[in-house]
């Protein structure tokens, strides 16, 4: 060490300073390099989830403050599905179903002249634990006004039935050209037990 001493008192101060500078400037870049970067890296991370936190809880009072309207949806939306399960009937139940036509159409003056269930061979359109759901076709031939028709379509329309209207065919009748015969097949969900 004493060497490097003598030597260093020698040298210029100039030189001095710049050693001092360079060993000084060595350090601190050993320091930034093996000790403040993984710091910083950790602290860049731990603020990204800060800020992800920041959203979840942020996310997570407005969902609370959401609570209520999602209970009443959940609620209302209970209540469309027992009323839709009140629509679908059992497969013994035609005899009902079959009533509530004769009744609506008696209601609005349209008059039968054939009704008959037909003998589907189609699969379960839904297989569940309750059963399977099926559809029935019921053949309606009638006479009526357009506008009776009009309302018993209506009328079964309001009846606790799923169903739906497929080749709907209107005549004109030669003997009353007021009153043309109407033929359509229902297409009625029932839940095959």
């Amino acid at each position: 060490m004493g060497p490097l001493l003598a030597k260093m008192r020698t040298l210029d101060a100039k030189y001095i300073y710049a050693l001092i500078a360079g060993v000084v400037a060595v350090i601190v870049l050993v320091d930034v390099f093996l000790l403040m970067l993984p710091q910083v890296r950790g602290l860049v991370v731990l603020q990204e989830k800060v800020v992800q936190l920041k959203t979840d809880i942020t996310t997570l009072e407005t969902n609370v403050q959401r609570l209520p309207v999602f209970e009443k949806q959940l609620d209302e939306t209970r209540a469309q599905l027992k009323d839709i399960e009140r629509m679908i009937h059992r497969k013994n139940d035609i005899p009902m179903v079959l009533k509530r036509i004769s009744s609506a159409a008696n209601e609005t003056g349209v008059k039968i002249d054939q009704m008959m269930p037909q003998q589907d061979d189609k699969p379960a359109l839904i297989k569940a634990e309750d059963g399977d759901h099926m559809v029935q076709t019921i053949f309606v031939g009638a006479r009526s006004g357009f506008h009776d028709f009009g309302r018993f379509l209506a009328m079964l329309e309001n009846e606790r039935v799923f169903w739906k209207a497929d080749d709907v065919t209107i005549k004109a009748d030669d003997l009353d050209m007021r009153r043309p015969v109407f033929k359509m097949s229902m297409k009625i969900i029932m839940l095959d037990k």
